[in-house]
């Protein structure tokens, strides 16, 4: 296995979110953003969710994904943020959500590179799709 951290998503039916440090080594400057992937037609209100830096995760821990507020999109509207709707998006997140999102990780290791994850979560199943480090960027 390659010393260096590996992330992922992790979440259960108390409608908390994780990033768990799968790999071996510390994960440092973490962020995270979704996108929708299942949007019904152009016009229709995205909501989406703004997550709150995490400074590091050790080998082997996870740590909680906190919300700093949500993002309504509605067509070419401007965007509006309301942090009153995050309730809004739990209740559709999950096993028992309809939607389908794509969760894109940022990170470093602690010798400074860079790198990029993307997990899909869809209905109860999670799929780490990519976690790459990318070049020229340490």
């Amino acid at each position: 296995m390659m010393m260096r951290p590996f992330l992922g998503i992790e979440y259960g039916d108390d409608r908390k979110i994780w990033i768990h440090n799968l790999g071996n080594g510390v994960a440092r400057a973490v962020t995270c953003h979704n996108v929708i992937l299942d949007v019904a037609k152009p016009g229709d209100r995205l909501l989406t969710v703004a997550w709150k830096p995490i400074d590091f995760i050790p080998e082997g821990q996870k740590r909680e994904l906190i919300a700093e507020g949500t993002v309504v999109e509605a067509g070419d509207e401007e965007r509006e943020k309301e942090s009153e709707r995050m309730e809004t998006w739990l209740a559709d997140f999950g096993p028992r959500g309809r939607s389908a999102y794509e969760f894109i990780i940022d990170y470093a290791d602690l010798g400074g590179s860079q790198y990029c994850a993307v997990v899909k979560v869809n209905r109860g199943h999670t799929e780490v799709v990519k976690d790459a480090e990318l070049p020229g960027r340490r």
